[in-house]
């Protein structure tokens, strides 16, 4: 399939994207980042600026030219303070990316967030990455609690014919 569009949704290529585990089995972390498992949903939040904080995981599948791939996820802030996340789908080796900013109000619960794009080239490892970009606001957790994480998904959709990058929420 091609930005043509058609043919049936692929398989999801994520793992433990519901951290089910209770882990972060599947997922690594860079930067400073501080992350836990609570029932089922990962949260997180940022520390340091550099280098910048993320949650990934590499799927070690391929993916060809053109094709549509959408990531869903579901986000929620338990903070008082309004966060940013940066959602990106890219080869392992970030030479082919799109990217969504979602803004969460303070205290939301988890919603379900969508990002589709199309390859530019053909991967080699397709990943999902996840970015806290609001700075950590204060010392303490307790002053700055967390960014929640989960029911995370990636598949080609070739039915999703788009005509650039979509963000949903």
């Amino acid at each position: 399939s091609d930005l043509a569009g058609g043919g049936a949704t692929g398989p999801d290529l994520i793992t433990n994207g519901d951290f089910g585990t209770g882990t972060l089995a599947g997922w690594g972390t860079l930067g400073s980042v501080t992350t836990q498992v609570t029932a089922g949903t990962l949260e997180f939040y940022r520390g340091a600026v550099f280098p910048p904080p993320v949650v990934a995981q590499a799927t070690g599948q391929a993916i060809a030219a053109n094709q549509v791939l959408t990531a869903t996820v579901s986000l929620g802030n338990s903070s008082p303070v309004r966060k940013r996340v940066l959602l990106l789908v890219n080869d392992n080796d970030f030479s082919d990316l799109f990217a969504c900013t979602f803004w969460l109000e303070p205290g939301t619960a988890l919603a379900p967030y969508a990002l589709t794009g199309w390859t530019t080239k053909a991967w080699t490892n397709a990943a999902v990455s996840v970015y806290p970009s609001t700075q950590y606001d204060s010392g303490t957790p307790a002053n700055n609690p967390w960014i929640r994480l989960d029911d995370v998904t990636l598949r080609v959709t070739p039915g999703a014919v788009t005509p650039g990058t979509t963000c949903a929420e």
